[in-house]
């Protein structure tokens, strides 16, 4: 876990990112010059220490990489690269990115207009008071479990809502209404 002063090191350094890279630069180059002079006054060349010098320093780059992992936010880091690089990558091409943001607005709109046609015809609960105790009525012909229709001709359903005792109320609809909740009964049977 970071503390308070370690985060806000880490912080400071992701904003002043330039400065941080040139302090580091330098450090590195002055452990460089030192062991450079170490093995120039050995008796090598300036050439020959500066090479032995990266070589007992190890990789430069990778010693690099260690300290960024070690000084900020690598993975906030690695974000803003990539976001640069895609908004540059964008602008460099504007014939696809007309195409890309067109497919995507033509994906969200109509995903969000079958969600919102799907949220009306099916999500919703009916608007009765007691959704819970809402029937839907089958027909079913002859013996068989699977002969069975919801559709009815309109004369059929004025008779049933003016001749029942049965039900408080009797409503009709033009398509397959979700019903939560469906009781079913055989006639003659509750």
């Amino acid at each position: 876990m970071l503390g308070a002063r370690q985060t806000f090191a880490k912080l400071r350094t992701l904003i002043f990112r330039g400065h941080a890279e040139h302090e580091m630069a330098r450090e590195i180059d002055a452990h460089l010059a030192l062991l450079q002079e170490e093995f120039e006054r050995g008796g090598m060349t300036p050439g020959d220490a500066r090479a032995a010098a990266k070589r007992a320093y190890g990789g430069v780059e990778q010693s690099k990489e260690l300290h960024r992992e070690t000084r900020s936010f690598v993975w906030i880091e690695q974000l803003l690269k990539d976001i640069r690089y895609g908004w540059s990558n964008l602008f460099r091409s504007p014939g696809f990115t007309l195409v890309a943001v067109g497919a995507l607005a033509l994906g969200i709109g109509v995903n969000a207009t079958i969600f919102g046609i799907y949220n009306a015809v099916a999500l919703k609960q009916l608007p009765v008071a007691d959704p819970s105790s809402v029937m839907r009525v089958k027909r079913y012909f002859g013996q068989d479990p699977y002969a069975y229709r919801y559709t009815f001709a309109y004369t059929e359903y004025e008779y049933v809502r003016e001749h029942t005792s049965v039900f408080s109320g009797v409503t009709a609809a033009t398509s397959a209404t979700p019903v939560r909740v469906i009781r079913q009964c055989r006639a003659g049977t509750s």
